[in-house]
């Protein structure tokens, strides 16, 4: 088995700058400091796959990031004990990556895991993710995936669904009908279902996931999609997003340890002095 791990940054991103001038009341979860963020889920994302005992890849697409940061970035990538890739996207703008980062999770061998740049991991993070798909894999057959957010925004404002909890063994899933663009499946269920993709991709934020991908996913009150989606309790990977307080806080969130853990700190102190 081999999982193909692609990852995409963007320092400069457009969509933090325009939040923060339409909404400035509004920042991550974790502050304002988005270069910080990248570099902590990146080594927290490098840590899990250290401790991942079969075959994998990592890619990092980035998409016009400062020389600095791409620096930094390699710094980080020598700690990786798996073969990487860092790939300078020639188009610029997150559709333009986002479509790059599935049509190259589209081309690859077997698993594939899409990821973002504001998801801290746990360290087993990938072990959890992999272990848990092989198990709905065998248990069900046919199209899954795994999406690592035990997000909270979809235990309140009207948006609670109906599920079925499982144990595989090791942790508790849920049975979900939504992912973000992080999320990890096969490459050739993004083959079949590639222009559904490829639409979120392209015309974001002109459709969301919830006109696009979300519909692939099997939905068990409306008895729709193909695509079997399991999310962790808790959560195996933080979205450090922007949202309310009231709306992203949970007793199940704990991505504050991990981020204040000494390994990246000492590492970030590391980078300062190159």
């Amino acid at each position: 088995m081999k999982l193909d791990i692609i990852l995409r940054t963007c320092q400069k991103s457009q969509f933090d700058k325009n939040l923060k001038i339409n909404s400035p009341e509004f920042e991550r979860i974790c502050g304002s400091d988005r270069e910080q963020m990248i570099y902590r889920c990146v080594m927290s994302l490098i840590n899990t796959i250290n401790r991942a005992n079969f075959n994998i890849q990592f890619t990092v697409l980035d998409d016009h990031s400062d020389k600095s940061f791409i620096d930094n970035l390699k710094i980080l990538l020598k700690r990786c004990e798996k073969p990487t890739e860092l790939v300078h996207l020639e188009k610029l703008g997150a559709n333009n990556s986002a479509y790059e980062q599935f049509y190259r999770a589209s081309q690859c061998e077997d698993l594939v895991y899409s990821v973002e740049d504001d998801y801290l991991h746990e360290p087993d993070a990938i072990n959890y993710m992999v272990h848990a798909y092989i198990h709905f894999k065998e248990k069900y057959g046919g199209d899954v995936a795994i999406f690592p957010f035990d997000c909270p925004f979809r235990y309140v404002n009207g948006r609670e669904e109906q599920t079925i909890l499982y144990y595989d063994g090791i942790r508790y899933w849920r049975q979900v009908s939504y992912t973000t663009n992080t999320f990890l499946t096969t490459s050739a269920q993004l083959r079949k279902d590639f222009d559904v993709y490829s639409k979120l991709a392209l015309e974001y934020p002109k459709v969301l996931e919830d006109d696009t991908i979300n519909k692939l996913y099997l939905n068990l009150e409306k008895n729709t999609g193909h695509v079997r989606v399991f999310s962790p309790i808790p959560s195996c990977a933080y979205h450090l997003s922007y949202q309310e307080p009231t709306v992203i806080a949970s007793p199940q969130l704990s991505w504050v340890h991990l981020w204040k853990s000494n390994d990246y700190l000492h590492l970030l102190e590391e980078m300062e002095l190159t």
